[in-house]
């Protein structure tokens, strides 16, 4: 329930551990990730899965090492359903790439020199907003999937990472360094207006918003 009672365990082989839920638009589905037990979160080891939401009928979409990449990370739905987005690589760079729903007839998207991910789709399934890391900071882009062009939205240098799109699609829940702690801001994609969320001491990231 929202309010965090009545949990219910959707995982339970003791061979894997499992992260990186990500409920389906249909809300029928839940993809994740798994690597073998005691190896947490290692993205070259992991397995891309998708399983029933009640956790039945656990189902192997793209094996550790398919197509030759050394990692795979961060899959997120299309609004649609249809397709993924997840961050690759076959080598030292890692890249963005769309695939179908079953993990399969994968496109690249960035192939830039310097390593792109934390993918987040428009609410009209035409863009993603991702993270360029550069030398020493990392930057903001979101890029139309039509026509492969792309625009800065970050304003300064620093850290600048998991924009994750608003419903409308005119803002980004973003984390920032600004005063040398990450905190979530909001960013006006039209006016490049910030609005800080939060002004903690501990590290503030990956927002999400409600679908309203």
């Amino acid at each position: 329930a929202q309010d965090g009672t009545n949990l219910r365990q959707l995982t339970n082989d003791p061979a894997y551990d499992n992260w990186w839920p990500r409920i389906s638009p249909d809300r029928r589905k839940i993809l994740y990730y798994r690597a073998p037990a005691g190896e947490g979160s290692d993205y070259a080891l992991a397995d891309l899965m998708v399983m029933d939401v009640d956790g039945a009928n656990p189902t192997l979409l793209r094996a550790a090492g398919d197509d030759g990449w050394s990692i795979q990370t961060h899959a997120e739905w299309s609004p649609s359903g249809d397709e993924l987005v997840m961050c690759g690589t076959a080598n030292d760079t890692v890249h963005l790439f769309v695939t179908s729903h079953r993990g399969t007839d994968y496109r690249q998207l960035t192939f830039d020199g310097t390593w792109n991910c934390d993918p987040s789709w428009s609410p009209d399934g035409q863009e993603l907003a991702y993270v360029s890391f550069e030398t020493r900071t990392s930057a903001i882009y979101v890029q139309r999937l039509s026509t492969g062009e792309r625009r800065r939205v970050s304003a300064r240098a620093g850290i600048n990472g998991a924009p994750a799109f608003a419903p409308d699609g005119r803002r980004l829940a973003v984390t920032l360094s600004r005063n040398g702690n990450l905190d979530i801001y909001i960013l006006d994609l039209g006016t490049q207006a910030l609005t800080r969320v939060t002004s903690d001491d501990a590290i503030d990231t990956e927002a999400a918003w409600s679908p309203d």
